[in-house]
């Protein structure tokens, strides 16, 4: 499928000016995240990840990008931690889905 958009670099673009329009957007960080992880920029993606958990410690989009990228970058132990407080709130927390 020939989709200009979805290139990463075309992604990559189009977060950075939607960043410059609103900057400290969660879900734009965690997508220029992802468009440069695709493009193996690692070390830039990790670093935007952590930006959007430090801004939204709680949404699981920007946690599990940077479990991810921890992982993929070999930081073992930082990627174990940051599981293991991700399931210690999910137990503290349980989700309260169908529930009255």
């Amino acid at each position: 499928m020939d989709d200009p958009v979805g290139a990463p670099s075309a992604r990559a673009l189009l977060a950075r000016e939607l960043l410059a329009i609103g900057p400290g957007s969660v879900q734009t960080l965690v997508l220029l995240g992802h468009a440069l992880r695709l493009q193996e920029r690692g070390a830039e993606a990790l670093a935007l990840a952590e930006q959007a958990s430090a801004l939204a410690p709680h949404d699981p989009a920007a946690r599990m990008l940077r479990i991810d990228l921890l992982h993929e970058q070999g930081a073992q132990a930082a990627c174990l931690d940051a599981l293991q407080a991700l399931a210690a709130e999910a137990e503290a927390h349980p989700p309260r889905l169908l529930q009255d």
